[in-house]
């Protein structure tokens, strides 16, 4: 899963320059790919080896920057309604073509998003698979049970809270963008969540970038201990000799 995450992270800094500035920094898109996925590894790498102090600094600073655009960008949709970033979204991707309108709150746009109209050649299959690695975080309580007092009530009670908050999340996210921008726009515009962020969308951006290392630094951390784990109980006999 932590390959999952560098991956989000790439594809997410490859969105940020493709919309931002319409064109990719290497001659082409897949060497960006390439060359921000090595990075990512490496940051990963480094704080990993930096021992579990830096870890902890590190995923407490992360936390509080995608806590910081989760905000900033949840105010941006309430703020649209009075104005905040309404109007024609223009980005050099599409040279500078209006992809849609962002309307602010409106029940109107929400009553004509509401039901489906899928792009051709997708499917709600489609949107599952990428919804589905949102929720795998739900697995960390198990892979610290070594850690927990009571691993018996405390791994069901945290993995039915973090599916309960996740899927309220991601439900409330859903309804405001359907509610403040136009199909087309929430179909073209993959950053639409980023740009109507107040009071910059760049806090949004900073959001987007470090959320997926943060993830592979997490996920990658508890692989010893699962490791561990599954030497001392002897579930694959070949990890004993560790």
């Amino acid at each position: 899963m932590s390959t999952v995450e560098i991956i989000g992270f790439t594809e997410g800094i490859t969105a940020v320059i493709y919309f931002e500035s319409g064109d990719s920094l290497l001659p082409s898109a897949y060497g960006d790919q390439i060359m921000f996925g090595i990075i990512g590894l490496l940051s990963v790498a480094v704080t990993l080896f930096a021992g579990d102090k830096i870890q902890n600094w590190v995923g407490l600073a992360i936390l509080g920057v995608v806590l910081l655009a989760y905000a900033s960008s949840f105010v941006g949709l309430f703020a649209s309604s009075d104005g905040w970033q309404t109007g024609p979204v223009y980005v050099p991707r599409f040279n500078e073509t209006a992809l849609g309108m962002v309307t602010g709150l409106s029940s109107e746009t929400m009553s004509d998003n509401l039901m489906p109209d899928f792009s051709e050649g997708f499917v709600w299959q489609t949107a599952l698979s990428y919804l589905f690695p949102c929720f795998l975080g739900i697995f960390m309580g198990a892979n610290n049970a070594n850690g927990l007092r009571t691993p018996s009530s405390s791994i069901p009670k945290g993995a039915f809270s973090a599916i309960l908050t996740s899927t309220c999340l991601y439900i409330m996210i859903f309804c405001l963008l359907a509610a403040v921008a136009e199909r087309q726009l929430l179909k073209d515009f993959l950053l639409l969540f980023c740009y109507v962020a107040w009071p910059t969308r760049y806090l949004a951006i900073c959001g987007l970038l470090t959320v997926g290392i943060g993830a592979a630094i997490q996920l990658l951390s508890t692989a010893p201990k699962v490791f561990a784990s599954l030497a001392e109980d002897g579930v694959i006999p070949i990890l004993t000799v560790l």
